[in-house]
């Protein structure tokens, strides 16, 4: 259940929010990239945006075409405001106060996003029914224009959002390579964040073809670890895999004609156990 955060776009990092054993919960920003320049664009984006509008509302409209106009403009002002609310969020995770404060603000800014998505929501329901009603007619140059200039901010806005990587879940940080000023990129070998559910454990084990007809989901099992010589510990099998594949558990490198295909099945554990991620471990599966 492990989860490997890498950068989405490349820069520097500016700060690194969340070190390893910190419990986060799922959207807290944890690596926070340079987006200066992001920035600009998106200042410049909604100045264009502004100059488009006064172009189209310097043209007139009346009935159906009218309620076009006034449904997106209302849809465009709903997801700026929800995508403040959510800066505001993370503005907060990213300050230091005083325990008390900090999370009285991070309500605060949380139900203002839930108050800003609801908005949208219902601003998209009314764009959508206003651009599909009957004798619409189709954009003008200007109208057009504008379009082109709100999609640019939408661009610009998700190319910020990119910047911060994020939780994707809630659980705890396992490791964490980020470090202030170092350059990140966007590849598979590069993580920044390694991320992880603790609360409970998780067994993946390989059987051999020749046992899968001895197996079966619910079956106990006990697992013991060399680190541990003296515990065992308990669980059974919440899962199957439904096909054969080489062991990822063996020597690395080219296959063997020897090599023998297995099924990897999943052990939940009972309880908390003193087992960590990563371990090797035995696995006795009770008849």
């Amino acid at each position: 259940g492990e989860v490997k955060l890498v950068a989405q776009q490349p820069g520097r990092i500016m700060q690194v929010l969340a070190g390893i054993n910190d419990r986060v919960s799922a959207g807290d920003p944890l690596v926070v990239l340079d987006a200066a320049d992001l920035l600009v664009k998106h200042t410049a984006a909604e100045a264009e945006v502004s100059v488009r509008k006064q172009e189209r509302d310097s043209e007139p409209v009346t009935g159906v075409a009218r309620d076009r106009r006034v449904a997106e403009d209302n849809l465009y002002a709903a997801e700026r405001q929800l995508w403040q609310a959510r800066a505001d969020v993370d503005r907060v995770l990213t300050i230091r106060p005083e325990p008390a404060t900090k999370a009285a603000d991070l309500a605060k800014a949380r139900e203002a996003v839930t108050q800003a998505l609801a908005k949208v929501d219902a601003a998209r329901t009314a764009a959508r029914k206003a651009q599909t009603a009957t004798g619409i007619p189709p954009y003008n140059r200007i109208e057009a224009a504008l379009s082109t200039a709100r999609a640019d901010v939408e661009l610009a806005e998700i190319a910020i959002d990119r910047m911060t990587i994020r939780a994707p879940k809630s659980g705890t940080i396992l490791q964490a390579h980020a470090t202030v000023g170092e350059l990140a990129a966007p590849s598979a070998e590069a993580v920044l964040i390694v991320l992880g559910d603790v609360s409970t454990l998780r067994v993946k084990a390989e059987i051999e073809e020749r046992d899968i007809g001895k197996v079966r989901i619910g079956q106990a099992a006990v697992v013991r670890s060399d680190a541990f010589p003296d515990k065992s510990f308990n669980g059974t099998i919440a899962q199957m895999g439904q096909s054969l594949g080489p062991s990822r558990m063996g020597p690395r490198g080219p296959r063997k004609p020897t090599d023998v295909d297995v099924l990897e099945v999943t052990i939940d554990l009972e309880g908390s156990t003193t087992l960590l991620p990563g371990m090797r471990v035995d696995v006795f599966l009770k008849p």
